[in-house]
This record gives C-alpha cells, structure tokens and sequence, in this order.
C-alpha cells in the first residue's frame, strides 16, 4: 500500500480511504497541458480522447472516481472512466467523448477535467 503519511481529515466507513484530487487542463488541440496538477498522479494523451492517470502508489482498491469537466460554450463532450488498475498498474484511463456521436473524442476548445479519487489504502476493505 502507499508509503505516506496521510491526513485523515473525513469520517468514512472504510478503514483508510485516501482522496486525491486535482485537475487535468487540456489545450485546445487536446493535449494535457503542463499546468495540469493531480498531486500523487501524472496525467499523459495515450490515444484521442483517452487520457491515462498513474498513480505514485498501489492501493487496495478505487472506491470511487468522479471526472468533471468544465468547459467552453464551444465544447459539447462527457468523460467517462473505462479502465482502472490500482493494485498493480496504478492506473486509471479515462476518454472524452462528443455528446453528439457520442465516441471517443478531443476536446475542441480549452478544457479543465476536474478529477476526485478515492482509493482504499486498506487491505481490509477490499
């Protein structure tokens, strides 16, 4: 499990969750720019739309995920989640898609995809 000292600062029915948080800023043409800040997490383009999120550490199991984006008048596009490895990879792969078509798509104006993880960091609750 991650080697940290934590701030456990909610109240939680697991036995140490860990949140982190953070936002992922893309470019116009899409690419994760570097004011991009997910603290224990980097953030690269893998393929279009599809952005890969690794993890400093290996926890025990990804108790939720939520990915916000906030974007132009331009922009029309949802963020779904289509993989996440947290035991082992320390990885959690996320794509934009178009809302029109809805496929796997950039972002056609500047966008921010604010991300909130929590993972366990307890072998007891998995």
């Amino acid at each position: 499990m991650a080697n940290r000292q934590f701030v456990q600062s909610f109240f939680s029915f697991f036995r140490a969750p860990v949140m982190i948080a953070g936002h992922i800023d893309l470019a116009s043409n899409a690419a994760v720019s570097t004011t991009t800040k997910i603290k224990g997490a980097s953030v690269e383009k893998t393929s279009t739309g599809v952005y890969t999120i690794t993890l400093e550490d290996k926890y025990s199991s990804l108790i939720s995920a939520n990915v916000t984006p906030m974007l132009s008048a331009t922009a029309a596009i949802a963020v779904e989640i289509i993989s996440a490895d947290v035991t082992s990879a320390k990885t959690i792969v996320l794509r934009t898609k178009s809302t029109a078509t809805n496929n796997a798509a950039d972002v056609g104006a500047a966008t921010v995809l604010y991300v909130n993880l929590v993972l366990g960091n307890s072998s007891l609750d998995v």
